[in-house]
This record gives structure tokens, C-alpha cells and sequence, in this order.
């Protein structure tokens, strides 16, 4: 197996339970940490438990959209994209945001911030090649990450080809630097990023860019926290 970074398989259909899942080979099997199938573990919303308060352009389960979703799903559109240095996230239709809810059970507050990592799924209907996903807890942008993928692409929109998982670590929660959100540096421990372990999560469309965006269309499913180490 010298090499090999990614294995692929085509889960049965079906599937009720969830766990670990395994990989046996002829020298040792390796479980993973991640509990496939699980959308009870750390879950902040599944947007089928209508636990977010407010936002979004719609709450829908309509496959015709975004196809291959489970469920409800958050969509935010801007058929008209948004305007240069426009951060007016609580425009109603750019942001998605949930109830109170626990993000790490008290007893693990002592883990190490690095243990941990914020997840949703998210699908595109259109390339994405400007605005910024900012997402803070309990409506506090002392720490903030910053979903930006298009930055890495060498210049090309970044696009889905249907649902894919996000997973930002928790370390990429960071403070402001020179003026600019979540770029300084992470929290120093867990305690201090999520305080008693419970609070609301904020999703936020922003255009901090000197130009405007194109057209945006995006959903969003299945928040929640994970321990990934």
C-alpha cells in the first residue's frame, strides 16, 4: 500500500447504522476516528431538525436543485452576486445560522484544539470564484474562520460536481490581523474557542473584495463538530 493516499467504494444502499469504519489489509487494519453514517455525533443542525433560527434563502429538500441531498438543506442564492466590499451578511438570504446547541461535551474541553473540526456538506450550482464564508460561534467574530476555496485554484472557479464535505479544523478559527478577519492566530486551547462547550453557529456570504462577484448559488447540509485526531 506504499503510496496510496485515497481509497474509493460504493456503499450498499440501505445503510441504517453508523460507526467507525475499517480498513484490513494484509498488515494491520486501521479504524477511523469519523463515525460514518452519523448525523447524531456533534451535529449543530441537519436542517431537518429545524434548528437554525434564521437565514438562508431557503430551507428546502428539492432535489431538482442539488441533487443527491439527504433531506433538508440551506440554500443561499444571489442570482445577482454581491457588490464590491458589500459585508451585509444579514441581508437575510447570506448567512445560515443555528440555535444554541453543544459543540464539545464538557468533559472534553481540556482536548487539544487540534482534536477537532467543524464539517458541513455543500454543493455549487455555479463556479465559485469570489466572496468569503465567514463563520464564527454565538455571533462573536473574535475567532473566525474564513472559507475561501476558490484562492487555491491558480485562478480557475471553484466547483463542486455535486455535495462534497468541508471539514474546517478548529484551529482555523482566528483572530483578526492588521485589519483583517481571521487571519491572526487560532485560540490557545479549546475552553477558550467554545467557552462552556455550547452556543449558536453563524455562516456568512461577505464580498470583502475590491470587485463584485458573479451569480452565487450554494446549499448547505449537516453541521457539525467532529474529532478528527
Amino acid at each position: 500500500l506504499s503510496g496510496i493516499t485515497l481509497i474509493t467504494l460504493t456503499v450498499p444502499s440501505g445503510i441504517t447504522q453508523s460507526g467507525p469504519i475499517q480498513v484490513v489489509g494484509t498488515y494491520g487494519t486501521g479504524t477511523s476516528i469519523l463515525l460514518f453514517n452519523d448525523f447524531t455525533t456533534g451535529m449543530i443542525t441537519t436542517l431537518d431538525d429545524a434548528n437554525y433560527s434564521w437565514g438562508a434563502y431557503e430551507i428546502t429538500d428539492d432535489a431538482t436543485l442539488f441533487p443527491g441531498n439527504t433531506g433538508k438543506y440551506a440554500r443561499i442564492a444571489v442570482p445577482g452576486g454581491i457588490g464590491a466590499g458589500d459585508m451585509a451578511w444579514y441581508d437575510g438570504v447570506r448567512s445560515v445560522n443555528s440555535n444554541g446547541v453543544t459543540w464539545i461535551p464538557d468533559g472534553h474541553l481540556g482536548d487539544p484544539l487540534s482534536s477537532y473540526a467543524l464539517k458541513f456538506e455543500m454543493s455549487l450550482r455555479q463556479p465559485w470564484s469570489a466572496g468569503s464564508l465567514y463563520i464564527v460561534k454565538d455571533y462573536d467574530w473574535t475567532y473566525l474562520a474564513r472559507y475561501e476555496p476558490w484562492v487555491n485554484t491558480g485562478g480557475a472557479p471553484f466547483t463542486t460536481n455535486g455535495w462534497i464535505t468541508v471539514v474546517i479544523p478548529l484551529t482555523q478559527f482566528k483572530t483578526n490581523a492588521n485589519g483583517v478577519d481571521g487571519t491572526g492566530s487560532p485560540a490557545v486551547n479549546l475552553a477558550t474557542l467554545v467557552g462552556s462547550g455550547s452556543g449558536s453557529l453563524s455562516v456568512m456570504l461577505v464580498n470583502n473584495g475590491a470587485a463584485a462577484t458573479s451569480a452565487i448559488d450554494m446549499a448547505f447540509d449537516n453541521f457539525r463538530i467532529e474529532k478528527i485526531q
